[in-house]
């Protein structure tokens, strides 16, 4: 049996390797002995007591207990433990579910490293499905459970709470649930548009990079002493435009997709053009004519159409990674401009883009994240034509507007005489905003011709020979994870793990129609 320091540095040594920024906070916090020490249950298993004297788990078969709290859980599922103890129950699900990640959570440092100092856990900690949280703070389970689950693989989410380790932290428990479930709210969003957009993702990424290749735009040339002015297409903007139409020397303009008609009606020649909408809808914002002198900047999985049209009118056309899996692998291979697209809206990534280029003094117009007065966009944008294209004596303009607005449930607000509505969505993208500081600054070096035929080959021969599950936590597998998204639910499939190997064979086929042309 292993000494007490002999067993405290052999846990170290294994987490080391798998966390190690982990390991180096556990090494440097004094424990609390909340794990005190260890007694031997009635079958001969080792099991930690707590401070008080109580003891982890069962005294008589703390094996039989962990499989009662662990059989009826789907093997589809991802589970998060909250309190560690001996980890007989973590074990158990590990041995059934071996491909499927986990959390498992300590309250604090402290308490974790007590119980290292008194416990062998160097099979749970070395884990490939395991990841550890000692920081059980709001930001942290966020990050923790939206980078592990994923619901294209796993169907179910599960907190698993050891009831010895609970009875000692009710108030904690109470903090982690209301965590969990504000995490879990923001998965199923981005779960249900991967869901609907998983496969046009997918398309838009490989054309895109495509163009890239023979295409990708130069650093642009901008004076960023002037003030960078993020043009949204709130209603607000049809007061807000005035100060721009008289000060547009002091200002680089950044039109979002939307704004750019109502700009373009005023005279105003944005400086970039900002667009990730994937879809066909967004190639209405550029009916317009673009002008050459003007910077595109795309998320590759933008309409590609948008970057064929503005390399037609010879403007600088920058293919942009953002947020989705397949941009992140292939921006490994190859430099591409970061975009920060986790704001869910293009004014959000228009913000961005200043900041990386370095604008220090940077302005929002017409981002009301709001119906002001009950408008939903300033005039002139694409949605005024839609509107007035589907009207009829029995649908008039302002049924569209309507139903528009009142599709999800609003808060009504009454200010000056004049109403405005909001919703949950619009408060989730004006809190986002408000709170992005991109602090990723681009380079020249940026800014070079993507190896799409070398990316493509890597992509297909990985897609080819990958085996599921046994590669699940490989980083290529994660770039199909949108895809199969769209698989499971336009498919109607309720067992994702049935469906990947379907999903992979299609998403083969699909690539070899998407890129056979480029």
């Amino acid at each position: 049996m292993l000494k007490l320091n002999d067993i405290y540095l052999t846990n170290i040594f294994v987490l080391q390797k798998k966390d190690p920024k982990l390991a180096e906070l556990i090494q440097n916090s004094v424990s609390n002995n909340f794990y005190l020490d260890v007694v031997y249950s009635k079958d001969g298993s080792i099991v930690p007591r707590f401070f008080n004297g109580n003891a982890a788990h069962s005294l008589y078969n703390p094996i039989i207990e962990a499989s009662r709290l662990i059989d009826p859980i789907d093997h589809d599922t991802c589970v998060f433990f909250c309190g560690i103890g001996a980890g007989f129950h973590i074990r158990q699900w590990l041995n059934i579910s071996v491909f499927r990640p986990c959390i498992i959570l300590e309250s604090d440092l402290p308490t974790l490293r007590s119980l290292l100092e008194i416990y062998d856990l160097t099979d749970i900690l070395q884990h490939d499905s395991v990841r550890i949280i000692a920081n059980p703070d709001q930001k942290e389970i966020l990050k923790v459970i939206t980078e592990t689950w994923k619901p294209a693989l796993e169907k179910a989410f599960k907190v698993v709470t050891l009831r010895s380790w609970e009875n000692l932290h009710e108030n904690l428990v109470a903090d982690i649930s209301q965590s969990v479930s504000a995490a879990l709210q923001i998965v199923s969003k981005d779960f249900s548009v991967q869901s609907h957009f998983g496969r046009l993702w997918m398309r838009n990424a490989l054309r895109n990079l495509a163009i890239a290749e023979k295409h990708q735009g130069t650093f642009p040339k901008v004076d960023v002493s002037k003030t960078a002015i993020i043009v949204a297409a709130g209603p607000s903007l049809e007061i807000s435009i005035q100060k721009i139409i008289k000060k547009r020397s002091s200002y680089i303009v950044f039109a979002t997709d939307t704004s750019y008609g109502f700009l373009h009606e005023k005279g105003i020649i944005p400086d970039f053009f900002v667009s990730i909408d994937a879809q066909h809808v967004s190639l209405s914002h550029i009916m317009i004519p673009l002008h050459p002198n003007m910077t595109i900047v795309l998320d590759a999985i933008a309409h590609p159409g948008i970057a064929l049209k503005a390399i037609e009118y010879g403007c600088n056309v920058i293919i942009g990674c953002g947020g989705h899996p397949l941009l992140a692998y292939a921006s490994k291979m190859s430099p591409l401009p970061s975009l920060f697209t986790s704001s869910g809206t293009v004014t959000g990534t228009a913000l961005g883009i200043a900041q990386s280029l370095g604008f220090s003094k940077i302005e929002l117009v017409g981002a009301d994240f709001k119906y002001t007065d009950g408008k939903a966009y300033t005039r002139s944008t694409y949605l005024d034509v839609a509107s007035f294209a589907q009207a009829s004596r029995l649908f008039p303009p302002e049924s569209f507007w309507t139903q528009l607005i009142f599709r999800t449930p609003v808060q009504r607000t009454k200010q000056n005489g004049s109403i405005s509505y909001t919703n949950e969505i619009l408060q989730f993208y004006s809190k986002e905003i408000y709170s992005n500081n991109c602090s990723n600054k681009w380079t020249k070096d940026d800014f070079i011709s993507f190896p799409f035929n070398n990316f493509l080959q890597n992509v297909l021969a990985s897609y080819s020979t990958m085996k599921y599950p046994q590669e699940v936590n490989q980083e290529y597998f994660f770039t199909l994870l949108p895809f199969i998204a769209w698989f499971n639910h336009s498919h109607r499939i309720n067992n994702p793990a049935c469906s990947v190997h379907d999903a992979i064979n299609l998403a083969l086929e699909l690539i070899a129609g998407y890129t056979i042309k480029i």
